[in-house]
């Protein structure tokens, strides 16, 4: 008997906007013998219990994994399949954590999401950094926003990077409290030839100057291969 062999192609692909939203691909998988379409398949969703953005109080809280309501592929049910990596998740330590769910269908497809924990001293008494921010003297014309997210001890910034209309790079940031902040792993960030990049890092608003700076590293999606490091400024207005 004459081995088959199958090609997938994609014929749909949403682009992921938040790092820990998943695709929805639809693919049709062919048989090259025949090149007819053999089967069509789904790429896992998922629908994680708690949500996909968690606050935890130092001393207060304690960590446990709230783990996956469902994970379905098509006709699949890979919910009791789903590998949890929580990365050493620390509730006595400050930080913002990130957990990796993932699954594979039936013909080999995986699919990745992540859930982004903060460990924080508090939410109450954090500085309030939302308003609109402009480039300075020399790019005063280029505006973002920063405002408060859903879920408390996270921000939603317009724009991480240059100020462009057309190509504003928006991102979502975890207050650490003490006026510095972590950008939440995986945000959407740029796509150059076809790489797909997210960008992390750090921030720290300056009080004395009204500003807050962003030291951004920009990450290849598919191998974690380090792509750029710069900073970029953002004044108050």
């Amino acid at each position: 008997m004459k081995n088959k062999n199958y090609l997938i192609v994609f014929l749909i692909s949403i682009s992921i906007v938040f790092a820990t939203t998943s695709c929805n691909k639809i693919v049709e998988v062919l048989d090259k013998d025949t090149e007819f379409v053999s089967d069509t398949s789904f790429t896992p969703i998922f629908e994680l219990n708690e949500g996909e953005l968690m606050v935890l109080q130092m001393g207060v809280d304690t960590w446990s994994e709230p783990g996956v309501k469902s994970c379905i592929a098509g006709d699949e049910d890979l919910t009791s399949s789903v590998v949890i990596d929580d990365n050493g998740i620390d509730d006595t330590k400050r930080g913002l954590y990130t957990i990796s769910y993932s699954a594979t269908n039936k013909y080999g497809l995986k699919e990745t999401i992540f859930r982004s924990v903060l460990i924080t001293e508090g939410v109450n008494d954090l500085y309030d950094i939302s308003g609109t921010y402009n480039k300075g003297p020399f790019a005063p014309d280029k505006r973002m926003n920063i405002t408060p997210a859903e879920v408390k001890g996270f921000w939603q910034v317009g724009d991480i990077n240059d100020g462009s209309k057309e190509n504003p790079k928006p991102a979502l940031i975890a207050d650490l409290g003490d006026k510095t902040y972590v950008i939440v792993r995986n945000y959407w960030f740029k796509k150059v030839t076809l790489v797909e990049l997210y960008a992390q890092g750090t921030a720290v608003f300056d009080e004395s100057q009204n500003s807050i700076v962003f030291s951004i590293e920009t990450v290849q999606y598919e191998t974690d291969e380090l792509e750029q490091q710069f900073d970029k400024y953002w004044y108050k207005e």
